[in-house]
C-alpha cells in the first residue's frame, strides 16, 4: 500500500492513458512517507528510507475474537 500510495503520487499519465513514473520521485515519496496504517501499525520513513516500526508482536486470534470483532490484548509471541 505504501508503494501504491507513492506512486499515485508521483506518477504522471499521458494522453494515451500510459504512466511514467520518475524513479528519485519515487523513492522520495516513499522516503516521506509518514503516520500511514499499515498491518504492523503505523508507518513513518526517515531521511534514508527506513520505515521500519520496532513495535511487532505475534497474537493468536480465536473464534471467540472473530465474533466480537476485538484483537486479543495479549501477544503470543513479542521480541
Amino acid at each position: 500500500m505504501m508503494i501504491f500510495a507513492a506512486i499515485e503520487k508521483v506518477a504522471k499519465k499521458a494522453p494515451d492513458g500510459s504512466l511514467t513514473i520518475n524513479r528519485k520521485a519515487l523513492r522520495d515519496a516513499l522516503y516521506a512517507t509518514k503516520g500511514m496504517k499499515g498491518l504492523t501499525g503505523t508507518i513513518t520513513c526517515d531521511q534514508y528510507g527506513d520505515c521500519a516500526d520496532p513495535h511487532i508482536a505475534v497474537y493468536i486470534t480465536k473464534a471467540e475474537n472473530i465474533k466480537t470483532l476485538e484483537m486479543p490484548s495479549v501477544p503470543y509471541w513479542k521480541p
